[in-house]
């Protein structure tokens, strides 16, 4: 056997390795985390000033297949009364590392922190808090 016959398939399974993109979470953080306050304030709360917008609820699904989909539920405030604003999704791959899950998708990663059934979601903006 020469090397370029030993050195052809090793570079193919590093790069293969290299380029695996997602890493499958524990199964015991596998599962849905609803959320409970954003930036200390219990739900609903107002996001969003001008015009008022808050979320009534929202989720975030870690799956056992290296992926996460997070949604929130909103309101708007108009004619006088809060009415649904809409439901908004996003999902993408996410990564569990000891405590901290980083959350990556096409455009802004970010991350979190699991402490029991807790999660801890830093946003540039606001902190997210979720329970299992």
């Amino acid at each position: 056997m020469n090397k370029q016959q030993v050195l052809v398939p090793l570079l193919a399974a590093v790069a293969v390795l290299a380029c695996s993109g997602t890493t499958a979470p524990d199964p015991t953080v596998v599962g849905t985390y609803q959320l409970k306050s954003i930036e200390g304030e219990i739900l609903p709360c107002e996001v969003h000033h001008a015009p008022p917008i808050q979320v009534v609820s929202g989720r975030i699904e870690l799956r056992s297949d290296g992926r996460f989909y997070r949604e929130f539920a909103e309101e708007i405030f108009r004619d006088g009364e809060w009415q649904p604003n809409g439901l908004h999704g996003q999902e993408g791959e996410c990564e569990v590392t000891g405590a901290t899950v980083r959350f990556r998708k096409l455009e802004h990663p970010y991350e979190g922190t699991l402490v029991g059934n807790a999660l801890t979601v830093d946003r540039p903006y606001r902190q997210m808090r979720f329970e299992k």
